[in-house]
């Protein structure tokens, strides 16, 4: 299997009407937006939806995880105990990544269940999802993919070349390794990330409350080939390169769930990390397989 020349490759803006496993969904396109919203289907966080977060999160403690739970999350791998067989056949997606983009997430399913005939074909259905070209998807074990992630969340802000080749052999050459690109934030600022996968929006809340909050919410398009509830490890985070403490997770909730919270204290200016796991089941080819949505960011706090 041969390296891609390129992870990047332009994107065209505007919905186009796709195929997953027999349903039908519209993909959208990395952006970003100033202000905290974008308010369409494939925008940010809507303004009464942010303003529900802020509520929850500025004046009061957020939620942490639990001694059990960070221990947990510490023995199972990246992507979660259903990707725990190091052969399993899983198809991972890189987005296509615009110039603009300012957060990274991969979309991650297990295709062990499915025969191995069948299992590109599903591949190609399920990065069509996310507006994926061929050079974008690939089938590979999952301890290649569970690598990757792990180099992702371990290394600061963004990765070098040396670093993903560090990693890199045949089998992971087209895993799903993706870093997102640096963003600044002003004090009382607001701004939302979104790709065809998820929705994010942080707001640096210096100087009163020293604190980030972030919301985060999957896309309708991807929301439609969910089967049940979803699961969130919690939020990971360093502050100028040192792990914090978790973000408590959400258990067992709608698909539609905006599961957010907040780090803190965060001192302007600062570099603040961030990574997230969501897992799901979703449909295919008759079965039910296991999924796994990561978010990765960068950000910079200032005044």
């Amino acid at each position: 299997m041969k390296h891609r020349s390129s992870r990047k490759r332009n994107v065209i803006a505007g919905i186009a009407t796709l195929t997953l496993c027999g349903l039908v969904a519209p993909a959208a396109v990395a952006a970003t937006a100033d202000s905290g919203t974008g308010g369409g289907e494939h925008g940010g966080l809507t303004s009464a939806e942010w303003e529900a977060v802020l509520a929850d999160e500025l004046d009061t403690p957020t939620a942490v995880a639990s001694d059990e739970e960070v221990a947990a999350v510490a023995v199972a791998p990246p992507l979660g105990e259903e990707f725990s067989d190091p052969l399993a056949q899983v198809a991972t997606v890189d987005l296509p990544a615009a110039e603009s983009s300012d957060v990274a997430s991969s979309l991650v399913v297990n295709l062990d269940a499915l025969e191995p005939q069948d299992r590109e074909e599903a591949a190609e259905e399920i990065a069509d999802l996310v507006d994926a070209g061929p050079e974008d998807v690939a089938v590979v074990p999952a301890v290649a993919a569970n690598l990757e992630q792990a180099v992702t969340e371990a290394v600061p802000g963004l990765p070098t070349d040396e670093q993903v080749a560090a990693v890199r052999d045949d089998a992971a050459s087209r895993g799903v390794l993706r870093a997102a690109t640096n963003k600044t934030l002003k004090c009382k600022q607001a701004k939302s990330f979104w790709d065809a996968n998820m929705t994010i929006t942080f707001q640096n809340n210096c100087p009163k409350y020293k604190n980030v909050v972030w919301g985060l919410k999957i896309q309708p398009s991807l929301q439609r080939q969910i089967v049940g509830k979803v699961n969130e490890r919690g939020m990971k985070w360093w502050l100028n390169g040192k792990k914090q403490g978790m973000n408590a997770p959400h258990k067992n909730v709608p698909k539609s769930y905006l599961f957010h919270g907040s780090f803190k204290p965060v001192k302007v200016p600062s570099t603040v990390k961030s990574s997230d796991l969501i897992t799901f089941e979703v449909k295919c080819k008759g079965k039910i397989l296991p999924g796994a949505l990561t978010v990765t960011t960068t950000i910079y706090p200032r005044k």
